[in-house]
C-alpha cells in the first residue's frame, strides 16, 4: 500500500468519525461543530431575557467542514431563536482575496508586507426560505457571520474573546442582536459605530475619538465602541 493510499484512508476515517460527509455537498451536524459550554454567571440574565449560546468551535470538525471549500454546505441543527434545530443551506462565494493578494502595513521603518489568514465565505438561507439570509466566514478556527430570519431578527456568530482558546477548540458566541444590546446597555433604536483594532496612531484612534465627539454633539442616540 502506498503512502498516498494510507493518507486517503486516514482522511476518510476522520471524516466518518466526525460525522461529516465530504463532497461537492458537505453536510455537518452543528451539534458536533459547536459544542455548548456553561455560560458565565454574568450571562445568565441575558440568556433568560434573550437568546445567547456560548459554544466551543471544534477545530477538527471545522477543518473538515470548511477547509475543503465544498461548493455547498448544509448545517443541520443550528440553534436560532424559536428553533434550536434550524438548517442552514449554504453556497460558497467568491473569495474576498486569494494567494496573489498582497497586504501592507505602515511602520516607522516604512511599508511592510504581512500575511493574512485565508478566509472561506458562504452565503445562503435558513431551511431554504428565500426571505431569510445567512452569511458565514471561516478562517483557521474562527467563524463569523450572521443569520437573518424573515421577520428581520438577526443572530450573530463570532469569536468570544473573553475566554481562551485551546488546541482543540475556540470559544464562540451565538446570540441575537437585541440580547447583545441589552447586555451592553444599548437602546434598541441607537445607532452603533464600532472600531476594530489596537489603540495606536496607525489605527486612527485619535480620528475615531474626534469623529465620535463631533457626531455626539448632534446625534446623542449614537453609541461608539
Amino acid at each position: 500500500m502506498t503512502r498516498n493510499s494510507i493518507r486517503t484512508i486516514v482522511f476518510l476515517m476522520a471524516s466518518a468519525i466526525s460525522g461529516v460527509v465530504l463532497s461537492a455537498q458537505t453536510t455537518v451536524d452543528t451539534r458536533q461543530l459547536f459544542v455548548p459550554i456553561k455560560p458565565a454567571k454574568s450571562a445568565i440574565n441575558v440568556q433568560l431575557n434573550g437568546f445567547q449560546r456560548p459554544m466551543m468551535l471544534q477545530h477538527s470538525v471545522a477543518q473538515l467542514a470548511f477547509e475543503q471549500q465544498s461548493k455547498n454546505i448544509t448545517l443541520s441543527n443550528f440553534p436560532l431563536p424559536g428553533n434550536e434545530s434550524s438548517t442552514l443551506v449554504l453556497e460558497r462565494t467568491r473569495a474576498v482575496f486569494d494567494a496573489n493578494t498582497e497586504f501592507y502595513t505602515h511602520t516607522k521603518a516604512g511599508k511592510v508586507r504581512f500575511k493574512v489568514r485565508p478566509v472561506v465565505s458562504y452565503r445562503g438561507t435558513v431551511n431554504g426560505d428565500a426571505s431569510t439570509s445567512v452569511s458565514l466566514h471561516y478562517s483557521q478556527g474562527n467563524v463569523t457571520g450572521f443569520v437573518q430570519l424573515s421577520n428581520g431578527q438577526r443572530t450573530v456568530i463570532g469569536r468570544d474573546y473573553s475566554m481562551n482558546r485551546s488546541a482543540e477548540a475556540t470559544p464562540h458566541l451565538i446570540a441575537d442582536m437585541e440580547a447583545l444590546r441589552r447586555e451592553l446597555g444599548i437602546a434598541p433604536e441607537a445607532r452603533v459605530v464600532l472600531m476594530l483594532g489596537g489603540v495606536n496612531r496607525i489605527k486612527g484612534t485619535r480620528e475615531f475619538v474626534e469623529a465620535a465627539r463631533a457626531v455626539l454633539a448632534t446625534k446623542q442616540d449614537t453609541v461608539f465602541l
